[in-house]
């Protein structure tokens, strides 16, 4: 799981999108100024509650981003790799950012690491997939 996982943080800052950005100040949300330094940062925007006056950018960013993290890590696992979680289909993204939230509360020390790191060592820790038997194919990954 590193491989993708460090290949997903070189891409994004070599891409710049995540230095490209002018640096959030710690415990603001102020919209254009979202750059994520550590996990920390993600856990401040995903916990904007429904009455800040940038929830909705906040959301889309938490949302997007954690999404982004998902696409590129499907993107460059193979098919046929037996997968490190499984999302069940009836749970909800408003769902996955509450259950994160909660899993980065009871974690506090993955919160000084990278964000994408913390998004899939909450992901495997919140949704395991269950055994497989030997030879079966892998479990669809959502």
């Amino acid at each position: 799981m590193r491989l993708p996982v460090l290949a997903l943080a070189l891409a994004m800052g070599a891409g710049g999108i995540a230095t490209a950005q002018p640096r959030q100040p710690q415990g603001e949300i102020e919209p254009g100024m979202f750059q994520l330094r550590s996990l920390a940062d993600l856990v401040a925007i995903c916990r904007a509650p429904a009455t800040h006056p940038h929830y909705l950018e906040a959301m889309g960013f938490c949302h997007g981003y954690g999404r982004g993290a998902l696409d590129h890590f499907r993107a460059v696992t193979p098919r046929n790799a037996r997968p490190l979680f499984c999302i069940p289909q009836n749970v909800s993204e408003p769902k996955v950012r509450e259950d994160f939230l909660a899993w980065a509360e009871a974690n506090p020390a993955r919160l000084a690491g990278p964000a994408v790191e913390g998004i899939f060592a909450f992901l495997v820790s919140a949704y395991p997939c269950p055994p497989q038997p030997p030879g079966q194919p892998s479990a669809q990954r959502r």
